[in-house]
């Protein structure tokens, strides 16, 4: 009974994992590219961004799950990943992508 009271409130019982909406992105964008609506090393830096942010994030957290301050460090984890060698405009870049 409860199930059904939920699904009327449109609460949701599925999602997808981080890992699938940054591969679903990548695939949307990777048309783009070849529409040429987007540069190359747009797309290069796109799909870079999305590796260190589902490694951050956890592969495995569903969509659902996440929350805004989710990615709150996300700079300074970067940054230690890093050891120090990453330009801060790819950091900025970053953090403005996932906000």
């Amino acid at each position: 009974m409860k199930f059904f009271a939920d699904m009327k409130q449109a609460m949701s019982y599925y999602s997808i994992a981080s890992a699938e909406t940054t591969e679903k992105y990548s695939a949307a964008r990777k048309h783009d590219f070849e529409m040429r609506l987007i540069a190359a090393s747009r797309y290069n830096t796109l799909k870079s961004h999305l590796k260190y942010w589902v490694a951050f994030i956890d592969r495995k957290k569903k969509a659902k799950d996440l929350k805004r301050r989710d990615c709150d460090g996300y700079y300074e984890w970067r940054h230690a990943q890093a050891k120090g060698d990453v330009k801060q405009i790819f950091l900025a870049e970053t953090v403005s992508c996932s906000h």
